[in-house]
């Protein structure tokens, strides 16, 4: 079971067909690194289930709870796959929120315990659990999965308007000084949001999830001291605090951690938040990390302090990974009105959505609004950015480029009337290379 199709060969083993059309409404899983792959897709694309190798151990992501007790046979497949070759272990431990998982598994071989919460103390070698039961402080379970545990873990998304209600909250317009140049920011993963953009939908202040933490990204360091308008009154960060303090507490999740800053005039605005912040250099305990993009060192162990529930607050230039990327198209210095979180995923650009709304437009003839007609231009020009990164052992650059490719296979050079533009040949034949 070493290779991902002997895996899937595995967790598929007698099942030639799964019916998604019942009530449960999954969740897109996103698919981060490089031993994840999808083990259900819709007619969109989107993967409804998963599995991945993280250290040691195996994890199968399920996109709703409800997938639990609608497949017993994949999930006795799961769960043999997750305990990995030549163990012996066939104790199983169901968090008591997903118990009817552990009933449909009483005729198999394992031996399964419904329990509260899952500690390391339970001698499992599979934990099932639905992710809101994961709590807030995973790292138990992290560090079993790592060592070679086995985790099947299930449940549903919320959108990211919920985030901008938080982020936002007492801030109605920002103003980019005129002595930094903000760069643009492609928000390409399906978890990165824009939190702060021009009239025109261009993000100079974005956010993501990246697997259990958060990240935002600021496009220049001198912004972490940026002025924000609160009603008619201008006020410095340090006199206000407003959007830094969201955001920061958004980074920590509640746990009232420290806050480590590389940054010195960050580190004055911070120290008013209400954490606890120390000038440092990464460390593995911080809650949230505060740092330059030009960071080179503990890149890898930034990378992993986030996916596994840290917060990073970054300036500068963006890591790809976390689903945001730097362009050379820099913002104007100005006030800019902030978004509105309910009417944010409506009318705001997002890369990805576009490009499959853009997608079955050209393959099914689904209608765009005037909004998203408005948008090809700059879709065509994010595509030729977004394809230059190369990244073909990332399952979501796959996805993009399988978009394109079948707009392509199906239609030829798509074309787009009126006053929308269409994306260019060289985007297109970009995508088949």
């Amino acid at each position: 079971h070493g290779t991902p199709s002997a895996a899937y060969a595995s967790l598929m083993r007698g099942l030639k067909e799964l019916d998604l059309q019942g009530p449960c409404v999954p969740s897109d899983l996103v698919l981060i690194g490089d031993h994840a792959f999808p083990l259900a897709m819709n007619s969109r694309g989107q993967v409804l289930m998963a599995a991945s190798l993280y250290g040691s151990g195996r994890i199968v992501v399920l996109g709703h709870e409800g997938y639990l007790k609608a497949f017993p046979a994949l999930v006795e497949n799961a769960l043999t796959w997750l305990r990995g070759d030549g163990s012996d272990n066939l104790s199983v431990g169901v968090h008591r929120n997903v118990s009817a998982a552990a009933n449909s598994l009483k005729k198999s071989s394992f031996q399964v315990e419904v329990v509260g919460a899952f500690s390391d103390r339970l001698g499992v070698g599979v934990y099932v659990t639905d992710a809101y039961s994961v709590g807030s402080d995973p790292k138990d379970l992290v560090a079993f999965l790592k060592a070679g545990g086995g985790v099947l873990i299930a449940g549903q998304a919320w959108n990211w308007a919920d985030d901008l209600e938080f982020l936002l909250q007492g801030v109605s317009e920002f103003n980019l000084p005129s002595e930094y140049l903000c760069s643009e920011v492609l928000v390409h993963s399906p978890l990165a949001f824009p939190i702060g953009t021009t009239e025109d939908g261009r993000p100079f202040l974005a956010g993501a999830y990246y697997g259990r933490g958060r990240v935002i990204a600021v496009t220049h360091e001198g912004c972490l001291k940026f002025e924000v308008y609160t009603g008619k009154t201008t006020f410095k960060f340090k006199k206000t605090l407003t959007l830094m303090r969201n955001a920061i507490h958004w980074l920590d999740e509640g746990r009232k951690g420290v806050v480590g800053v590389m940054v010195d005039p960050a580190l004055k605005v911070l120290s008013e938040s209400g954490l606890k912040c120390e000038k440092t250099n990464f460390r593995k305990d911080l809650s949230v990390f505060v740092c330059t993009a030009y960071i080179t060192e503990h890149l890898e162990e930034i990378q992993n302090f986030v996916a596994e529930g840290g917060g990073l607050l970054i300036g500068g230039h963006i890591l790809n990974l976390m689903g945001l990327s730097l362009l050379k198209a820099t913002i104007s210095a100005g006030s800019y009105k902030a978004t509105i979180p309910s009417e944010a995923i409506k009318d705001t650009y997002h890369f990805r959505h576009l490009l499959y709304r853009f997608a079955a437009h050209v393959t099914t003839g689904g209608k765009l609004n005037n909004h998203e007609e408005g948008c090809l231009k700059k879709l065509g020009s994010d595509c030729n950015v977004y394809l230059q990164m190369k990244a073909h052992d990332c399952f979501h650059y796959r996805q993009v480029l399988a978009a394109l490719t079948d707009v392509l296979k199906r239609s030829g050079l798509p074309q787009v009337s009126g006053r929308s533009c269409s994306i260019s040949y060289s985007t297109l034949q970009l995508s088949t290379t």
